[in-house]
């Protein structure tokens, strides 16, 4: 493998994943509570990526149940899911520890890094927050902070340097973000870089480029800023995933725009929304080779 520098070469390098039941055993089995399929597939590749080893689901509910049948050493957890959200997880889930002093370390996933997610977490008992997308290194970082070490990978550990403080507020995450994706239509360049089999990375895109659809057609379909505003956070998030920039852009301002019944903002982003997911389409067909 050519050694491009990047923290992914490294771990590359470094690493092999840990299955299941070898990282259960080593209590460092991970739990992701994420309903979103592409944010799902691609966490799990960072965390393999990393040498560690997940199980994921895709409620509130299910996350719940596993987390009692034990072995979780570490929950990520999205905060807006069906069923059952992480906040509302996370405050059942301390609820029932009886031994505070072996709490389990609960990590947000949130999209919403502007609108007081920080404070909301805390409050409801989570440990930290990570800011989406995510970034692996800083991912690396906060994982490393609450998960036991490895004795097999501490010294791999101990010679990889984070680019990034985990300390660093979801704001500052935020707002980098934001800047990095203001005139960009499509950067696939993060995710080419994680997912290295090709057949996987269209699988990838393919799921997005359909979820895609979908959220549009939902948004287009209805005149309820609430569910307007629902759709546009779930499309917001996979697409800053996968890097559709300019796609997550529009989302934020029609999720912003349907909390408060902007109806002029909401018209105005709706006919942006639809020419954007057309050339990201064109785009994403062209990179699976269907154009």
């Amino acid at each position: 493998m050519v050694n491009t520098g990047s923290v992914t070469d490294e771990l590359n390098d470094a690493w092999v994943p840990l299955t299941v039941a070898e990282a259960e055993q080593a209590g460092r089995l991970i739990l992701v509570a994420e309903d979103n399929v592409v944010n799902q597939q691609v966490i799990k590749r960072q965390l393999n990526t990393l040498g560690l080893a997940c199980e994921v689901v895709g409620d509130g509910l299910a996350s719940l149940d596993r987390i009692r049948a034990g072995g979780i050493a570490l929950l990520l957890t999205d905060c807006d899911m069906p069923n059952m959200d992480g906040y509302e997880l996370t405050r059942r889930v301390r609820k029932e520890e009886v031994d505070q002093a072996g709490a389990l370390p609960i990590i947000a996933l949130t999209a919403n890094a502007m609108d007081g997610a920080e404070a909301d977490c805390l409050a409801a008992g989570m440990d930290n927050y990570l800011s989406k997308p995510l970034k692996i290194d800083v991912l690396q970082s906060m994982l490393m902070s609450y998960l036991p070490p490895s004795e097999a990978r501490q010294a791999s550990e101990q010679s990889i340097e984070p680019r990034e403080d985990p300390s660093v507020t979801m704001t500052e995450q935020a707002s980098e973000t934001s800047s990095a994706g203001e005139a960009t239509l499509l950067d696939l360049s993060e995710i080419e870089t994680l997912f290295d089999d090709e057949a996987v990375l269209r699988e990838v895109l393919t799921e997005f480029r359909s979820s895609m659809l979908a959220g549009m057609n939902s948004m287009l379909a209805t005149r309820d800023a609430a569910l307007i505003s629902a759709e546009a956070h779930k499309l917001k998030s996979s697409a800053r995933t996968v890097g559709a920039h300019q796609l997550a852009d529009i989302c934020l301002a029609l999720e912003a725009a349907g909390k408060i019944g902007d109806d002029s903002a909401l018209e105005s982003n709706l006919l942006r929304l639809q020419a954007v997911i057309e050339a990201t389409e064109a785009a994403l067909k062209v990179r699976t080779g269907e154009g």
